[in-house]
């Protein structure tokens, strides 16, 4: 899996790359602080009635995916999921979190980036890496 880089805008050209872009999208446009919440305590969800993802179980020690975070997407009937290493989740996390900062700081007419927000971002980015990158 190679690692799909988007700086602030994105360009899908592939299904998983549509599924990936999808469920970031949909995070930072919900409640990202509370999505990056559950995700340092270790809960999967869904964002919304078609986009989510799963945290993974308890996996034999010779599955492939037991080091991998599943994002889908349900289109239709049809459902793309993409499995993403914990070093590519949480690098997209980042990238992320900055979007959505900017994001912020666009929609309060460009007052400063709340240093409280910013620091509960990268409190919850330490949890998920101590979580997940082990």
């Amino acid at each position: 899996m190679g690692i799909l880089k988007f700086e602030d805008f994105f360009h899908p050209q592939k299904d998983e790359e549509y599924t990936i872009i999808t469920f970031f999208d949909n995070m930072i446009r919900r409640d990202f602080l509370d999505i990056l919440r559950r995700m340092a305590n270790g809960q999967g969800c869904m964002l919304c009635d078609s986009v989510g993802y799963n945290l993974p179980e308890e996996y034999d020690e010779d599955d492939e995916v037991k080091d991998c975070i599943e994002i889908w997407e349900i289109c239709g009937n049809n459902e793309h999921s993409y499995d993403l290493s914990y070093e590519q989740f949480i690098e997209f996390l980042e990238i992320s979190g900055k979007i959505w900062l900017n994001n912020n700081m666009i929609r309060h007419h460009f007052r400063a980036i709340n240093k409280f927000d910013q620091e509960t971002i990268g409190m919850f980015l330490n949890s998920i890496k101590k979580r997940y990158l082990k």
